[in-house]
């Protein structure tokens, strides 16, 4: 399952406000009309056309970019974490229920909640559980950290004449 980081967050806050600021901009210098035209009279029909199709043309990348484009991604990665799921992983359902899996099929997953108590559930509601911590590769295995420790701190022995 594709692993949310706080890059992420930070890079789709950025994203947000950079889209946002371009939409402004556009609707307010978009809408307005050139300062020659009041001396022009109206707006030509071309002109009032391309503003108009500019404007909605912007709100359709925005509502792209901000709610249909994450809901395809989540979607994509529960699609690759229900592939991957494999009998006796713990899972969690949307309703917040643990379990183990028992059972893996295209219609449902079984799990088993406690002993010998399995339910059926629809694999669109099945999720990682969310208290479970994920190993990350930047941080040194603690094991190797502590054998570090320990072998820095053994004296070496010393050499016979």
């Amino acid at each position: 399952m594709r692993e949310v980081r706080s890059n992420d967050y930070r890079y789709m806050k950025k994203l947000v406000i950079l889209v946002l600021l371009v939409f402004i901009a556009l609707v307010a210098f978009g809408c307005m009309p050139p300062p020659e035209s009041a001396e022009a009279g109206p707006m030509d029909p071309k002109e009032f056309i391309f503003g108009s199709v500019w404007f909605f043309l912007m709100a359709l990348f925005v509502y792209y970019l901000l709610v249909l484009n994450p809901s395809r991604l989540r979607a994509e990665d529960q699609d690759k974490f229900i592939s991957v799921l494999k009998k006796g992983d713990e899972v969690q359902t949307t309703s917040g229920i643990l379990g183990r899996v028992v059972l893996v099929k295209p219609e449902y997953i079984t799990l088993e909640i406690a002993s010998n108590v399995k339910v059926k559930v629809l694999p669109k509601f099945v999720q990682e559980p969310s208290g479970k911590e994920k190993p990350d590769a930047k941080k040194p295995d603690a094991k190797k950290a502590d054998a570090k420790k320990q072998g820095a701190e053994k004296p070496k022995p010393k050499a016979k004449k």
